[in-house]
């Protein structure tokens, strides 16, 4: 009985310290070990009172070990090894639902975006840029990214399609996390025609093609400056 009632006492003390860290922490894990140990020092009561091995207090003392060993059980598989396994695989449920969103945002952006490794060499590119660059991802992977974008920081500059012509484009770069860049390629190549045919509309006739008004006036201006640098006559013809 001195010994039953001794291992009483460290089952308290364990239940008063495990709840204590319990409040502290709020793990699931310390609650069931603090449960664990009260529901013990109950179990030691028990033992310490009945007189013979079939009477009340020693199947009460045994229940209450069971009551133990099942929060032990909960403390050691469920808190500890079932629930971070849950989170593990929710966490790896999130990630390729994450991947998969990430994807999905660049397949269907607008513009070539080209994911560069820590080395600058192409992992992966969404299908405008196949596009935009005439070479397919399978083929641009691990090619260096400046065989396509020039090595300059954010601009306008030409890009070099890897099977044609340059193109005029506007290039953004940006760092990810772990090194990797991201470069997101727009092609200006419309919005140049454009430029170009309302320059056309505001300096020609639109019915012939011919200079208007005033660009005749603009060039007419030109080559009177050239020709009082120059020190020379000037001589204009209208027909």
């Amino acid at each position: 009985i001195g010994c039953e009632v001794a291992v009483i006492v460290l089952n308290v003390l364990a239940a008063l310290f495990l709840l204590r860290r319990a409040l502290v922490t709020g793990l699931r894990t310390d609650r069931y070990l603090a449960t664990t140990s009260a529901v013990l020092a109950m179990a030691g009561v028990c033992f310490t009172q009945y007189e013979r091995p079939g009477d009340v207090m020693n199947m009460v003392g045994h229940g209450y070990k069971l009551i133990a060993y099942l929060c032990l059980h909960r403390a050691i598989w469920v808190a500890a090894v079932q629930a971070p396994y849950l989170r593990l695989q929710r966490s790896e449920r999130s990630l390729v639902e994450s991947d998969a969103s990430f994807r999905s945002l660049m397949e269907c952006a607008p513009d070539a975006i080209l994911l560069v490794g820590a080395e600058g060499r192409i992992t992966m590119m969404n299908a405008r840029a196949e596009n935009l660059f005439g070479v397919a991802r399978e083929t641009a992977a691990g090619l260096p990214l400046d065989i396509l974008v020039p090595p300059a920081g954010d601009a306008e500059l030409d890009c070099q399609r890897l099977y044609g012509a340059t193109f005029p484009a506007e290039v953004r770069r940006a760092v990810m996390p772990g090194g990797q860049q991201v470069a997101i390629v727009r092609d200006l190549s419309e919005r140049r025609r454009l430029e170009r045919a309302l320059v056309e509309q505001l300096t020609h006739d639109a019915l012939t093609g011919l200079p208007n008004r005033t660009r005749i006036i603009e060039a007419l201006d030109e080559a009177i400056a050239g020709a009082r640098q120059d020190g020379r006559t000037l001589a204009v013809l209208v027909f």
